[in-house]
């Protein structure tokens, strides 16, 4: 239902069950009723409270183990390219923040975050690269003695880098300059619009060739270090993440401050989903997917809750119950595993049909039985039992 409220908003969730016509939303209200969702909402939990130490100093306790179960989930699935890249994305809070240096994530990233995430990845000789939020000279030596390509940009103040450097002004558009360090820790600035400060442990001091668009339209060629066009090739993974996750997002306004991260992180689910479908299936819109997830979601019942069957009836001799379908959709519905988006849109339909049909074939059977038990003779004064 939260999938759903993504792409077909509504200023609060509320306004899903309201009476007015141009607010109500009849698939929602058929799905669950109000008062369920609003209780469930209330009394949503990721983690026990009562169960958190006192002196607790993780600031994400409430939804950790969220957190642990995609990420380990998200590892087993998806293994990635040889290039990786390491950024950060934001989730909108509006309580109390901190900003630090222009980033709104809220809290500090640095060299610890590219060692953890990468550690698993050691020797396999990936090729790491990460913005001048995270790199510094120690971390791509670091990364260097464990086998591991490291590439990104640098601000020019970090430890580490040469001093005797071209100075802006005597550069224009294309220059570069570039020193290597005992380690082989190579470092470049280049000046495009504006003077690219950029490291790497594994690049040579080759340059290429890049089109740029000029301010009159028209396009120019311009030379830069292989390691700047490399950077520009396999750094925009997270960008296009976000992108995607902003699309029909599920964010919406809480109280409680965690409840922004949860509606975060299940976006953060689809869009890997959506990747990875992308990779083993045909490919479709954003919007197409988050429409056939959510309508598998919301038309089939939780299996685990079967009626049960009367167990005294049937142990005194007696008839049992007729046992429903744990499902809410029509059988050729739900075994067809092509995209029929229609058939499940015209769910009512379809299913009203189906009983008007069932019950004009009864009708005719009942008819064809008195007509059959005239003609032998045979007076039925007593309704039979199971009509």
């Amino acid at each position: 239902m939260n999938f759903f409220m993504g792409y077909n908003t509504r200023p609060a969730w509320r306004d899903h069950y309201s009476s007015a016509p141009d607010l109500n939303n009849a698939l929602i209200c058929k799905t669950m009723p109000r008062d369920r969702f609003a209780i469930i909402l209330s009394h949503l939990h990721c983690n026990d409270n009562s169960q958190m130490p006192k002196d607790c100093k993780d600031k994400l306790y409430k939804i950790r183990p969220m957190i642990d179960a995609l990420n380990k989930k998200f590892q087993e699935v998806y293994h990635g390219t040889r290039e990786l890249s390491v950024d950060e994305s934001m989730i909108k809070f509006k309580g109390k923040d901190e900003e630090l240096n222009s980033k709104f994530t809220g809290y500090g990233l640095g060299e610890k975050v590219v060692l953890e995430l990468t550690e698993q990845d050691w020797g396999t000789e990936k090729i790491v690269y990460f913005d001048n939020f995270f790199s510094s000279v120690a971390l791509l030596e670091k990364l260097k003695t464990e086998n591991t390509y490291a590439c990104g940009t640098i601000r020019s103040n970090r430890k580490g880098l040469p001093g005797n450097m071209l100075a802006d002004s005597q550069m224009k558009r294309g220059d570069s300059d570039h020193r290597f360090s005992n380690l082989d820790i190579g470092y470049w600035k280049w000046k495009d619009n504006k003077v690219v400060h950029l490291v790497s442990n594994f690049h040579g001091n080759e340059t290429a060739a890049v089109s740029r668009k000029e301010k009159n339209g028209s396009k120019s060629t311009i030379t830069c270090p292989v390691a700047v066009k490399d950077y520009n090739s396999y750094m925009d993974g997270l960008d296009t993440a976000d992108r995607l996750r902003a699309l029909y997002c599920i964010d919406r306004k809480s109280p409680k401050w965690w409840h922004r991260l949860f509606w975060g992180l299940l976006d953060i689910a689809f869009v890997n989903s959506y990747v990875i479908h992308g990779l083993i299936m045909e490919q479709t819109t954003v919007k197409d997917f988050r429409r056939s997830v959510t309508q598998v979601l919301m038309t089939m019942k939780d299996v685990s809750q079967k009626r049960k069957t009367s167990t005294t009836n049937t142990s005194e001799g007696g008839p049992s119950k007729r046992r429903k379908s744990d499902y809410s959709t029509i059988k050729d519905v739900r075994l067809d595993h092509s995209d029929n988006e229609e058939a499940i849109e015209d769910f009512s339909m379809s299913a009203s049909e189906l009983m008007r049909n069932h019950n004009i074939d009864e009708n005719k059977d009942q008819i064809q039985g008195q007509g059959m038990s005239q003609d032998q003779g045979v007076a039925k004064d007593e309704p039979d039992s199971d009509s």
